[in-house]
């Protein structure tokens, strides 16, 4: 099991912050993504999250995505994902959460 790693690129004029995840999105790690994620969270903001790094990706995961766009829908932001590998894909088409966050190139 990996511990995710994450980089945060600075917030441009147009209110975007990108995430870059690598490793596992699980139980053990999804406090650290909900943490990553929550502090960007603001109004008007999007909030790109680079998953090409990420290998795994469980229900805590899922959980954590669902909560962070949720959160930032409320103040008037978004959160999509990009460019998932075919395992992470896989797993939110069959929660049918693809169209709702995957943000296609």
């Amino acid at each position: 099991m990996s511990s995710p790693e994450f980089r945060v690129e600075p917030v441009s004029s147009n209110g975007v912050v990108v995430i870059a995840a690598s490793g596992e999105i699980d139980l053990a790690t999804a406090e650290t993504f909900h943490d990553a994620i929550a502090h960007h969270v603001g109004p008007g903001r999007k909030i790109v999250l680079e998953f090409s790094g990420v290998e795994f990706l469980d229900s805590s995961g899922i959980h954590v995505l669902i909560v962070n766009r949720q959160a930032a829908v409320e103040v008037g932001g978004t959160l999509v994902v990009r460019n998932p590998n075919d395992i992470v894909r896989r797993v939110l088409e069959a929660v049918r959460l693809d169209e709702l966050l995957i943000e296609e190139p």
